[in-house]
């Protein structure tokens, strides 16, 4: 189901169903733009791609978002193996009244170190805002944080969405949505890394981030 073109995020919306001749609905997807679901489908370019239909279609885990920005209409998807593919976004600090520095945080789930020069960092799913430097790599399990005074903008305390893109901004790599912060609570996936994670978790400002290394920038 094509979604291309950067659009305003949408909420619950049914998207239009397939009918046999006489009228009869075949299929039907009721679609919401959120963590559930692929986020990148949703104003930022790609397309829903039904990618695990034995889950049904009426459920968020059957849908992918396409390999690249436009979708691959009238066609096969395209299949390859990104290198970005295990590095997500992982946890979200935007609200910072007490004078400390909003940060984002990406994390590589993978068993091998992950080269992520070149990938974008932005709030706005047309705006290239912030590209990570070269020779940035995150080791295995580990994760990378990316603050206010590096990225150059900071995050909007009542929420919104976080992208990275890959180097060549035909994918978006991993996208986020997070609700309104408390002062010096972030948000994040819970677990560190768990994909499309129903639950964004707060962490109150007096806890470290995570044992494994921290790159930071």
């Amino acid at each position: 189901m094509e979604r291309g073109g950067h659009q305003q995020p949408a909420r619950w919306q049914r998207l239009d169903p397939l009918r046999n001749p006489a009228g009869a609905v075949l299929v039907e997807v009721p679609y919401r733009g959120g963590n559930l679901w692929p986020i990148a489908a949703d104003g930022a370019g790609h397309s829903l791609v039904l990618n695990r239909p034995s889950y049904g279609e009426r459920d968020p885990k059957a849908w992918s978002q396409s390999a690249t920005i436009g979708g691959s209409p009238g066609r096969d998807e395209p299949y390859g193996i990104d290198p970005l593919a295990s590095v997500m976004i992982n946890e979200i600090l935007a609200h910072t009244d007490d004078g400390g520095e909003d940060f984002i945080e990406l994390y590589n789930h993978s068993h091998q170190s992950v080269d992520i020069s070149g990938a974008w960092l932005t709030d706005e799913a047309d705006q290239f805002k912030y590209q990570i430097p070269q020779d940035s790599v995150i080791p295995p399990n580990s994760f990378a944080v990316f603050h206010q005074s590096t990225l150059g903008f900071g995050l909007k305390a009542g929420g919104e969405r976080v992208y990275l893109f890959n180097p060549g901004r035909t994918r978006v790599v991993d996208a986020v949505e997070y609700d309104a912060q408390a002062n010096g609570v972030s948000s994040g996936r819970c677990p560190d890394g768990r994909p499309r994670s129903p639950c964004w978790r707060g962490r109150p400002p007096a806890m470290p981030i995570r044992g494994s290394p921290s790159h930071r920038w």
